[in-house]
C-alpha cells in the first residue's frame, strides 16, 4: 500500500476515535472504572514489572505526552476536578504519609539547597512583600500586643539562641553581614547607634567631602554640649586625642575647612 494512502487511512481511524470518544465519553469512563475496580490488583501486579515501568517512562518523556498532560490540566475541568480531589481526607492523609517518608524527605533536603530553588524563592519573596496591600497587612500585624509578646517570647528561648548561634557561624551570613556594614549609610546609622548610648546627639555639621578611600571620623564640636558632628581624617582625629583634644581638632577645622567655628557658632546664633 502506498505510504500517503496509509497515512490517509491512519488519519481517517483517527477522527473517528476522536468523535465515537466525544459521544460516548460518560459511557467509556464508567465501563472504564468497573474494569478497574474489578482487575485492580492484577493491574497493580503488572505495573511493577520492570519492562512495563521502563516502558511507561520511555513514554512520558515523549515531547507530545509532556505537552498533552499540561494542556489537559490547564482545562477548567481538570482544575476543579484535582480542587474537588485535594479537598478529600483520604487524599489529605495519603499526601501527608508520603511526605514523611525517608525518601521524600531526602528529597526535599535536595531540592532546597539547589541554587536555582533558593533563588527563585528569594525573588519571589522580595516581590512578594513590596506589594503596597502585603506591607500594610504585615505592619497591622506586627502591632498586635499577643504578636509582640509571642516573638518577644521566641527570641528568649534557648532552642531560638543555639539557632542563631549556628546560624551567626555559617561562612556566607559572616561574608553578608560585613559586606553590609560597609555600605556607607550603614556605617552612619551605627555610628547614630553608639553616640546615642554615650548619651551624644548626631546632626552632621556638613557632607563628608573626602573621597570614599579616606577613614573618617566623626568629631563633636562641641563635646557633652551640643549634637553637631563634622567629618575628620581618622588618622588626624586619632592623633589629637587626648587633653585639649576639642581646642586641637578646631585648629585642623580651620587648617581643612578655613572656618573658624566658634565664630561661626555665634555669628549663626546656633543653640548648643
Amino acid at each position: 500500500m502506498p505510504k500517503e494512502k496509509s497515512e490517509l487511512i491512519t488519519a481517517d481511524i483517527q477522527e473517528y476515535n476522536k468523535k465515537y470518544y466525544k459521544k460516548n465519553k460518560k459511557k467509556l469512563k464508567q465501563k472504564g472504572k468497573k474494569y478497574y475496580q474489578k482487575n485492580k490488583e492484577r493491574i497493580k501486579k503488572r505495573n511493577q514489572q520492570p519492562e512495563i515501568k521502563k516502558r511507561r517512562d520511555e513514554y512520558n518523556k515523549q515531547p507530545r505526552v509532556i505537552q498533552w498532560y499540561r494542556d489537559r490540566t490547564k482545562t477548567s475541568e481538570s482544575k476543579a476536578y484535582w480542587k474537588k480531589h485535594n479537598k478529600k481526607p483520604e487524599v489529605i492523609k495519603r499526601y501527608k504519609d508520603r511526605e514523611k517518608t525517608p525518601k521524600r524527605m531526602a528529597y526535599w533536603e535536595e531540592y532546597n539547597k539547589r541554587p536555582e530553588t533558593r533563588k527563585r524563592r528569594k525573588d519571589y519573596k522580595e516581590e512578594y512583600n513590596q506589594r503596597p496591600e502585603v506591607k500594610q497587612r504585615n505592619k497591622e500585624y506586627y502591632k498586635r500586643p499577643e504578636v509582640k509578646k509571642r516573638n518577644s517570647d521566641r527570641t528568649k528561648t534557648e532552642k531560638y539562641k543555639a539557632y542563631r548561634e549556628k546560624y551567626n557561624k555559617q561562612p556566607d551570613v559572616i561574608e553578608r553581614k560585613r559586606a553590609y556594614r560597609q555600605q556607607p549609610s550603614v556605617k552612619m546609622d551605627f555610628k547614630k547607634a553608639r553616640y546615642k548610648r554615650r548619651g551624644l546627639g548626631f546632626t552632621p555639621f556638613m557632607a563628608n567631602p573626602f573621597p570614599d578611600d579616606t577613614e573618617v571620623d566623626w568629631h563633636h564640636i562641641y563635646k557633652m554640649k551640643s549634637s553637631f558632628v563634622i567629618p575628620m581624617p581618622k588618622l588626624t582625629h586619632r592623633k589629637n586625642l587626648g587633653k585639649k583634644h576639642t581646642e586641637k581638632i578646631k585648629i585642623w577645622i580651620n587648617k581643612l575647612y578655613c572656618i573658624d567655628i566658634d565664630k561661626f557658632m555665634d555669628n549663626n546664633v546656633v543653640k548648643l
